[in-house]
């Protein structure tokens, strides 16, 4: 008799999709209402900054089927450092908002066929600040699918420590993602 065959453990796929997109980040926010039914984005520089994420992410995603299933982004917007600033560093807590440059984001994301829709995304970590001295402003992107439900969306080291402020959760994602595109930098050359 022969032995049963051995069992295979059934591992999740992951896709994953990181970029960066250079410029200064731009909120989607209401639309105005300029007459004969139509209406229009109240920011002037949405369309551009949404059609260099668009971009970005398609040329990235290279064309693929878009990503299907629940969606995580970890996204770090970066802007112009203010030269009041020289060497100090200081939290942006000026406009635009957060969700609003999410809101742009996500559909820039859906356009680009990298996924379905915006409402995959069911977990956003997500950071803004001033660009550091000599950094170049705009978006680091990095989005996550599971094929199942995932407890805890990055769950190496203390990221997902509920007692960390958020600012401090975002700052180490985003030096783990720096220390990942450059160990992939360094495997390219």
């Amino acid at each position: 008799n022969k032995p049963p065959p051995p069992h295979r453990k059934h591992v999740p796929m992951t896709q994953t999709l990181t970029f960066f997109t250079p410029g200064t980040p731009r909120p989607q926010g209401s639309k105005r209402y300029i007459g004969g039914g139509r209406s229009i984005e109240s920011s002037k520089h949405l369309p551009a900054w949404r059609k260099a994420l668009t971009q970005t992410a398609t040329l990235t995603h290279n064309h693929k089927p878009p990503i299907q299933g629940p969606i995580t982004i970890t996204a770090i917007f970066i802007f112009p450092r203010p030269k009041r600033l020289k060497n100090k560093t200081e939290p942006h807590t000026k406009t635009p908002d957060l969700d609003k440059l999410q809101r742009a984001l996500g559909d820039a994301l859906t356009q680009s066929g990298a996924i379905n829709d915006d409402s995959q995304i069911t977990t956003w970590i997500t950071h803004k600040r001033y660009a550091h001295p000599g950094e170049t402003p705009g978006a680091h992107i990095h989005l996550t699918q599971k094929e199942t439900h995932m407890a805890h969306p990055y769950p190496h080291d203390d990221t997902n420590d509920d007692t960390l402020p958020d600012w401090e959760r975002a700052d180490r994602l985003e030096r783990d993602h720096q220390e990942e595109r450059y160990e992939i930098q360094k495997d390219e050359q």
